[in-house]
Protein backbone atom coordinates (compact mmCIF):
# COMPACT_ATOMS: atom_id res chain seq x y z
CA UNK A 1 0.00 0.00 0.00
CA UNK A 2 1.42 3.67 -1.30
CA UNK A 3 1.19 5.86 2.04
CA UNK A 4 1.47 9.57 1.90
CA UNK A 5 1.51 12.44 4.58
CA UNK A 6 -1.43 13.78 2.97
CA UNK A 7 -3.90 12.71 0.46
CA UNK A 8 -6.04 16.16 -1.06
CA UNK A 9 -9.28 14.58 -3.12
CA UNK A 10 -10.16 16.96 -5.11
CA UNK A 11 -7.81 18.44 -7.83
CA UNK A 12 -9.90 21.99 -8.11
CA UNK A 13 -9.10 25.66 -6.68
CA UNK A 14 -9.62 24.54 -2.92
CA UNK A 15 -7.41 21.12 -2.82
CA UNK A 16 -4.89 22.38 -4.87
CA UNK A 17 -4.01 25.12 -2.27
CA UNK A 18 -4.23 22.86 0.34
CA UNK A 19 -1.99 20.85 -1.75
CA UNK A 20 0.53 23.45 -2.17
CA UNK A 21 0.13 24.72 1.39
CA UNK A 22 1.13 21.31 2.72
CA UNK A 23 3.83 20.30 0.22
CA UNK A 24 5.88 23.59 0.62
CA UNK A 25 5.68 22.41 4.44
CA UNK A 26 7.52 19.43 3.81
CA UNK A 27 4.55 16.84 3.38
CA UNK A 28 4.53 14.18 1.01
CA UNK A 29 1.20 15.18 -0.66
CA UNK A 30 -1.13 13.27 -3.27
CA UNK A 31 -3.81 15.02 -5.05
CA UNK A 32 -6.42 12.65 -6.59
CA UNK A 33 -8.49 14.11 -8.89
CA UNK A 34 -11.78 12.21 -10.47
CA UNK A 35 -11.82 14.14 -14.22
CA UNK A 36 -9.20 13.33 -16.82
CA UNK A 37 -8.04 16.79 -16.40
CA UNK A 38 -7.21 19.55 -13.95
CA UNK A 39 -9.99 22.42 -14.86
CA UNK A 40 -11.79 19.92 -16.90
CA UNK A 41 -15.54 21.47 -15.95
CA UNK A 42 -13.95 24.77 -15.14
CA UNK A 43 -16.23 27.99 -16.67
CA UNK A 44 -14.71 31.12 -16.67
CA UNK A 45 -15.11 33.25 -13.61
CA UNK A 46 -16.11 37.11 -12.64
CA UNK A 47 -13.56 37.44 -9.62
CA UNK A 48 -12.68 40.92 -7.79
CA UNK A 49 -10.06 40.56 -5.82
CA UNK A 50 -6.05 39.78 -6.52
CA UNK A 51 -6.23 35.91 -6.88
CA UNK A 52 -6.00 36.20 -10.42
CA UNK A 53 -1.98 37.59 -9.61
CA UNK A 54 -1.22 33.54 -8.06
CA UNK A 55 -2.13 32.84 -12.27
CA UNK A 56 -1.66 36.17 -14.41
CA UNK A 57 -2.44 33.97 -17.40
CA UNK A 58 -5.60 33.32 -16.40
CA UNK A 59 -6.97 36.50 -16.83
CA UNK A 60 -9.58 36.82 -20.10
CA UNK A 61 -10.82 40.13 -20.01
CA UNK A 62 -11.57 43.21 -17.39
CA UNK A 63 -14.28 44.16 -16.19
CA UNK A 64 -15.06 47.83 -16.65
CA UNK A 65 -18.71 47.94 -17.09
CA UNK A 66 -21.64 46.29 -14.79
CA UNK A 67 -25.17 46.12 -16.20
CA UNK A 68 -27.93 45.13 -13.04
CA UNK A 69 -31.86 44.28 -14.30
CA UNK A 70 -34.64 43.08 -12.80
CA UNK A 71 -38.06 43.05 -14.22
CA UNK A 72 -39.10 46.63 -13.62
CA UNK A 73 -35.95 48.50 -12.97
CA UNK A 74 -32.29 48.46 -14.02
CA UNK A 75 -28.89 50.15 -13.11
CA UNK A 76 -25.15 50.65 -14.39
CA UNK A 77 -21.44 50.92 -13.16
CA UNK A 78 -18.57 51.85 -14.46
CA UNK A 79 -15.12 51.59 -13.29
CA UNK A 80 -12.43 49.01 -12.24
CA UNK A 81 -15.08 46.38 -11.48
CA UNK A 82 -12.65 43.10 -11.22
CA UNK A 83 -11.98 40.91 -13.85
CA UNK A 84 -13.01 37.05 -15.78
CA UNK A 85 -10.18 34.39 -15.26
CA UNK A 86 -10.25 30.84 -17.34
CA UNK A 87 -10.98 28.44 -13.97
CA UNK A 88 -9.03 26.12 -16.62
CA UNK A 89 -5.91 27.42 -16.90
CA UNK A 90 -6.22 29.08 -13.35
CA UNK A 91 -6.59 25.41 -11.55
CA UNK A 92 -3.77 24.65 -13.77
CA UNK A 93 -1.75 27.32 -12.75
CA UNK A 94 -1.82 26.13 -9.11
CA UNK A 95 -1.54 22.57 -10.11
CA UNK A 96 1.67 23.63 -11.58
CA UNK A 97 2.48 25.34 -8.18
CA UNK A 98 1.98 22.40 -6.49
CA UNK A 99 3.73 19.94 -8.75
CA UNK A 100 6.96 22.44 -7.99
CA UNK A 101 6.53 22.51 -4.31
CA UNK A 102 6.31 18.04 -4.68
CA UNK A 103 2.81 17.13 -4.78
CA UNK A 104 1.79 14.39 -6.85
CA UNK A 105 -1.00 14.42 -8.93
CA UNK A 106 -3.40 11.16 -10.13
CA UNK A 107 -6.19 11.97 -12.81
CA UNK A 108 -8.98 9.73 -13.45
CA UNK A 109 -8.63 8.56 -9.58
CA UNK A 110 -11.84 9.60 -8.00
CA UNK A 111 -11.57 9.35 -3.79
CA UNK A 112 -14.67 6.40 -3.33
CA UNK A 113 -14.34 5.99 0.21
CA UNK A 114 -12.33 6.13 3.38
CA UNK A 115 -10.16 3.73 5.04
CA UNK A 116 -10.84 3.95 8.54
CA UNK A 117 -8.12 2.86 11.33
CA UNK A 118 -8.25 2.50 15.33
CA UNK A 119 -11.29 5.32 15.21
CA UNK A 120 -9.84 8.14 12.90
CA UNK A 121 -9.22 8.10 8.79
CA UNK A 122 -6.53 6.61 7.74
CA UNK A 123 -6.47 6.65 4.07
CA UNK A 124 -8.62 6.86 1.21
CA UNK A 125 -10.07 3.85 -1.54
CA UNK A 126 -10.14 4.80 -5.19
CA UNK A 127 -11.19 2.89 -8.21
CA UNK A 128 -11.98 3.36 -11.90
CA UNK A 129 -13.36 0.23 -13.99
CA UNK A 130 -11.10 -2.76 -12.94
CA UNK A 131 -8.74 -0.93 -11.46
CA UNK A 132 -8.71 -0.34 -7.35
CA UNK A 133 -6.21 0.99 -4.77
CA UNK A 134 -5.92 2.19 -1.54
CA UNK A 135 -3.63 5.16 -0.38
CA UNK A 136 -2.74 5.27 3.68
CA UNK A 137 -2.25 8.63 4.72
CA UNK A 138 -1.64 10.83 7.84
CA UNK A 139 -4.47 13.04 6.82
CA UNK A 140 -6.86 13.37 4.28
CA UNK A 141 -8.39 16.50 3.00
CA UNK A 142 -11.67 16.21 1.05
CA UNK A 143 -12.02 18.88 -1.39
CA UNK A 144 -14.10 17.04 -3.75
CA UNK A 145 -16.80 19.76 -4.00
CA UNK A 146 -20.45 18.99 -3.84
CA UNK A 147 -21.44 18.72 -8.06
CA UNK A 148 -19.86 15.48 -8.75
CA UNK A 149 -20.90 11.86 -8.74
CA UNK A 150 -18.14 10.87 -6.13
CA UNK A 151 -18.44 14.79 -4.51
CA UNK A 152 -18.79 15.16 -0.29
CA UNK A 153 -16.94 12.14 0.62
CA UNK A 154 -16.74 13.74 4.19
CA UNK A 155 -20.63 14.28 4.22
CA UNK A 156 -21.44 10.92 3.48
CA UNK A 157 -18.67 9.07 5.43
CA UNK A 158 -17.96 11.06 8.10
CA UNK A 159 -20.99 13.60 8.96
CA UNK A 160 -23.32 10.71 7.79
CA UNK A 161 -25.27 12.70 5.76
CA UNK A 162 -25.97 14.00 1.91
CA UNK A 163 -27.43 17.16 0.89
CA UNK A 164 -31.11 16.73 0.34
CA UNK A 165 -32.56 18.42 -3.06
CA UNK A 166 -34.09 21.24 -0.96
CA UNK A 167 -30.40 22.16 -0.04
CA UNK A 168 -29.28 22.69 -3.38
CA UNK A 169 -29.03 25.59 -5.90
CA UNK A 170 -28.83 24.38 -9.54
CA UNK A 171 -26.54 26.10 -12.83
CA UNK A 172 -26.38 26.13 -15.90
CA UNK A 173 -24.14 28.03 -18.07
CA UNK A 174 -22.70 28.28 -21.73
CA UNK A 175 -20.01 29.50 -23.38
CA UNK A 176 -20.91 30.86 -26.54
CA UNK A 177 -18.94 32.45 -29.54
CA UNK A 178 -19.67 35.70 -31.83
CA UNK A 179 -20.79 37.55 -28.71
CA UNK A 180 -20.40 41.16 -29.96
CA UNK A 181 -21.08 43.21 -26.15
CA UNK A 182 -19.17 44.67 -23.99
CA UNK A 183 -19.74 44.17 -19.50
CA UNK A 184 -21.30 42.17 -17.07
CA UNK A 185 -24.70 41.26 -16.95
CA UNK A 186 -26.50 40.32 -13.92
CA UNK A 187 -30.33 39.58 -14.87
CA UNK A 188 -32.95 38.99 -11.63
CA UNK A 189 -36.02 36.95 -13.15
CA UNK A 190 -37.94 35.43 -10.61
CA UNK A 191 -39.55 33.36 -12.43
CA UNK A 192 -36.32 32.49 -14.81
CA UNK A 193 -34.11 31.81 -11.73
CA UNK A 194 -36.12 31.95 -8.53
CA UNK A 195 -33.25 32.62 -5.46
CA UNK A 196 -30.87 33.01 -8.06
CA UNK A 197 -29.79 35.23 -10.98
CA UNK A 198 -28.77 35.37 -14.47
CA UNK A 199 -25.37 36.66 -16.07
CA UNK A 200 -23.26 37.21 -19.23
CA UNK A 201 -19.41 37.80 -18.64
CA UNK A 202 -17.75 38.88 -21.43
CA UNK A 203 -14.51 36.77 -22.56
CA UNK A 204 -12.53 38.39 -25.23
CA UNK A 205 -12.35 37.42 -28.76
CA UNK A 206 -16.21 37.08 -29.29
CA UNK A 207 -16.71 34.40 -26.53
CA UNK A 208 -18.87 34.78 -22.96
CA UNK A 209 -20.09 32.87 -20.61
CA UNK A 210 -23.76 32.84 -19.82
CA UNK A 211 -25.67 31.31 -17.10
CA UNK A 212 -28.21 30.89 -14.59
CA UNK A 213 -28.36 29.39 -11.59
CA UNK A 214 -31.58 29.17 -9.26
CA UNK A 215 -33.91 27.01 -6.85
CA UNK A 216 -35.82 23.98 -7.85
CA UNK A 217 -34.88 24.92 -11.48
CA UNK A 218 -33.68 22.75 -14.67
CA UNK A 219 -30.97 24.69 -15.72
CA UNK A 220 -30.87 23.36 -19.04
CA UNK A 221 -33.65 24.74 -19.52
CA UNK A 222 -33.73 28.16 -17.87
CA UNK A 223 -30.67 29.01 -19.55
CA UNK A 224 -32.39 28.10 -23.24
CA UNK A 225 -35.18 30.15 -21.77
CA UNK A 226 -32.72 33.14 -20.89
CA UNK A 227 -30.82 33.09 -23.98
CA UNK A 228 -33.90 32.72 -26.63
CA UNK A 229 -36.47 34.87 -24.37
CA UNK A 230 -34.39 37.84 -22.55
CA UNK A 231 -32.77 39.30 -25.83
CA UNK A 232 -29.45 40.36 -23.68
CA UNK A 233 -27.38 42.53 -25.94
CA UNK A 234 -24.57 41.10 -27.96
CA UNK A 235 -26.24 37.17 -27.54
CA UNK A 236 -28.83 37.13 -30.48
CA UNK A 237 -26.36 35.80 -33.17
CA UNK A 238 -24.23 33.70 -30.53
CA UNK A 239 -23.73 29.66 -30.59
CA UNK A 240 -22.57 27.60 -27.62
CA UNK A 241 -19.41 25.76 -28.19
CA UNK A 242 -19.23 24.36 -24.42
CA UNK A 243 -21.88 23.61 -21.40
CA UNK A 244 -21.57 23.17 -18.09
CA UNK A 245 -23.57 22.04 -15.07
CA UNK A 246 -22.96 22.72 -11.19
CA UNK A 247 -25.03 22.59 -8.08
CA UNK A 248 -24.01 24.29 -4.69
CA UNK A 249 -25.36 24.01 -0.98
CA UNK A 250 -27.62 26.83 0.65
CA UNK A 251 -27.27 24.74 3.85
CA UNK A 252 -23.82 26.26 4.73
CA UNK A 253 -21.27 24.17 6.49
CA UNK A 254 -21.97 21.28 8.52
CA UNK A 255 -21.62 21.87 12.31
CA UNK A 256 -18.52 20.65 12.08
CA UNK A 257 -16.07 20.10 9.08
CA UNK A 258 -13.18 18.23 11.10
CA UNK A 259 -12.58 14.74 12.55
CA UNK A 260 -9.13 12.57 13.36
CA UNK A 261 -7.31 12.43 10.42
CA UNK A 262 -9.62 14.71 8.04
CA UNK A 263 -10.78 17.99 6.88
CA UNK A 264 -12.98 19.36 4.65
CA UNK A 265 -12.73 22.14 2.56
CA UNK A 266 -14.41 24.60 -0.41
CA UNK A 267 -17.48 23.27 -1.75
CA UNK A 268 -17.17 20.28 -0.43
CA UNK A 269 -17.77 21.68 2.57
CA UNK A 270 -20.47 24.41 1.95
CA UNK A 271 -17.86 27.03 2.54
CA UNK A 272 -19.53 29.37 -0.03
CA UNK A 273 -20.59 32.70 -1.18
CA UNK A 274 -23.88 32.04 -2.30
CA UNK A 275 -24.82 35.29 -4.02
CA UNK A 276 -21.58 34.44 -6.46
CA UNK A 277 -21.12 30.57 -6.18
CA UNK A 278 -18.16 31.06 -8.13
CA UNK A 279 -16.07 32.85 -5.53
CA UNK A 280 -13.05 31.06 -5.11
CA UNK A 281 -11.64 33.13 -2.18
CA UNK A 282 -13.00 31.24 0.30
CA UNK A 283 -12.32 28.21 -1.39
CA UNK A 284 -8.88 28.86 -1.85
CA UNK A 285 -8.58 30.15 1.55
CA UNK A 286 -10.43 27.17 3.21
CA UNK A 287 -7.69 25.07 1.59
CA UNK A 288 -4.88 26.63 2.22
CA UNK A 289 -5.70 26.48 5.58
CA UNK A 290 -6.30 22.78 5.70
CA UNK A 291 -2.96 22.48 4.10
CA UNK A 292 -1.28 24.57 7.28
CA UNK A 293 -3.47 22.58 9.78
CA UNK A 294 -2.77 19.07 8.27
CA UNK A 295 1.07 19.83 8.12
CA UNK A 296 1.29 21.50 11.52
CA UNK A 297 -0.69 17.84 13.07
CA UNK A 298 1.93 15.59 11.31
CA UNK A 299 4.82 17.63 11.86
CA UNK A 300 4.00 17.37 15.79
CA UNK A 301 3.17 13.46 15.39
CA UNK A 302 -0.85 13.83 16.36
CA UNK A 303 -3.32 13.84 13.73
CA UNK A 304 -6.48 13.32 16.27
CA UNK A 305 -9.80 15.12 16.20
CA UNK A 306 -8.57 17.95 18.75
CA UNK A 307 -5.63 18.41 16.68
CA UNK A 308 -7.84 18.80 13.27
CA UNK A 309 -10.04 21.00 15.58
CA UNK A 310 -7.70 23.90 14.84
CA UNK A 311 -8.71 24.04 11.09
CA UNK A 312 -12.32 24.36 11.78
CA UNK A 313 -11.39 27.34 14.70
CA UNK A 314 -9.46 29.20 11.81
CA UNK A 315 -11.57 28.91 8.78
CA UNK A 316 -14.92 30.53 10.81
CA UNK A 317 -12.35 32.99 12.36
CA UNK A 318 -11.47 33.79 8.26
CA UNK A 319 -14.33 33.48 6.07
CA UNK A 320 -17.15 32.22 7.99
CA UNK A 321 -18.67 35.72 8.47
CA UNK A 322 -18.33 36.30 4.58
CA UNK A 323 -20.38 33.37 4.14
CA UNK A 324 -22.87 34.20 6.57
CA UNK A 325 -23.37 37.47 4.83
CA UNK A 326 -23.74 36.00 1.63
CA UNK A 327 -26.55 33.04 2.82
CA UNK A 328 -28.32 36.48 4.78
CA UNK A 329 -28.47 38.36 1.70
CA UNK A 330 -29.96 35.60 -0.68
CA UNK A 331 -32.50 34.47 1.75
CA UNK A 332 -33.22 38.48 2.07
CA UNK A 333 -33.40 39.07 -1.66
CA UNK A 334 -35.17 35.54 -2.60
CA UNK A 335 -38.36 36.62 -0.70
CA UNK A 336 -40.38 38.76 -3.32
CA UNK A 337 -37.37 38.65 -5.42
CA UNK A 338 -38.71 41.02 -8.13
CA UNK A 339 -40.46 42.71 -6.01
CA UNK A 340 -37.43 43.77 -4.12
CA UNK A 341 -34.41 43.79 -6.89
CA UNK A 342 -37.16 46.59 -8.45
CA UNK A 343 -36.98 48.32 -5.54
CA UNK A 344 -33.40 47.97 -4.97
CA UNK A 345 -32.02 48.76 -8.45
CA UNK A 346 -34.35 51.74 -8.73
CA UNK A 347 -32.69 53.38 -5.57
CA UNK A 348 -29.19 51.92 -6.87
CA UNK A 349 -29.77 54.38 -10.28
CA UNK A 350 -29.98 57.18 -8.34
CA UNK A 351 -27.49 56.37 -5.65
CA UNK A 352 -23.22 55.68 -6.85
CA UNK A 353 -22.66 54.92 -3.18
CA UNK A 354 -25.34 52.17 -4.23
CA UNK A 355 -25.07 51.13 -7.47
CA UNK A 356 -21.05 50.18 -6.19
CA UNK A 357 -22.47 48.54 -3.15
CA UNK A 358 -24.24 46.45 -4.83
CA UNK A 359 -21.30 45.22 -7.42
CA UNK A 360 -19.49 44.91 -4.36
CA UNK A 361 -21.44 42.44 -2.74
CA UNK A 362 -21.76 39.79 -5.81
CA UNK A 363 -18.09 40.32 -6.18
CA UNK A 364 -18.02 39.76 -1.84
CA UNK A 365 -15.45 42.65 -2.31
CA UNK A 366 -15.04 44.51 0.28
CA UNK A 367 -18.23 43.09 1.82
CA UNK A 368 -18.39 44.56 5.28
CA UNK A 369 -18.41 48.14 4.32
CA UNK A 370 -20.23 47.71 1.38
CA UNK A 371 -23.38 45.83 3.04
CA UNK A 372 -22.83 48.66 5.48
CA UNK A 373 -23.69 51.56 2.49
CA UNK A 374 -26.76 49.74 1.69
CA UNK A 375 -28.10 49.34 5.34
CA UNK A 376 -27.23 52.92 6.04
CA UNK A 377 -29.44 54.51 2.86
CA UNK A 378 -32.66 54.58 4.32
CA UNK A 379 -34.58 53.56 0.85
CA UNK A 380 -32.27 50.54 0.45
CA UNK A 381 -31.88 49.12 3.59
CA UNK A 382 -35.96 48.38 3.80
CA UNK A 383 -35.39 45.87 1.30
CA UNK A 384 -33.26 43.81 2.88
CA UNK A 385 -33.98 44.03 6.02
CA UNK A 386 -31.54 44.53 8.56
CA UNK A 387 -31.48 42.95 11.26
CA UNK A 388 -29.72 39.45 10.86
CA UNK A 389 -27.21 41.66 8.51
CA UNK A 390 -26.97 43.61 11.44
CA UNK A 391 -26.41 41.26 13.92
CA UNK A 392 -23.17 39.82 11.69
CA UNK A 393 -21.68 43.38 10.88
CA UNK A 394 -21.43 43.95 14.67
Amino acid sequence: MKRYDVVVAGGGASGLSAAISAASRGCRVLVMEMQAQIGGQGSPAWIGDSLWKRVPASVLARVREVRLRSPGASAEVRGELGVIIDRRIFDRGLAARAAEAGAEIWLSAPVRDLLVRDGRVAGVRSGVGNWSEEIAAEVVIDATGSSGEWSGVFMRKVAGREWSREELAFCGEYLVANFDAGGVELVFNPYLTPGGHAWVYPCGRGMAAVGVQGIRINPELALDEFIGKDQVEGLRKSMPVAAFRSRFPLGGPPERTYAAGIVVAGGAAGQIYQLSPKGLSQAVRAGEIAGEVAAGAISEGNVSEESMAGYEERWRREIHNDIQIGSELRKSLGTFQGRKMDALLSRAGESQSVRRALVNIFLCRDLRRSVRAILNDPRASGVLGGESLERLLS
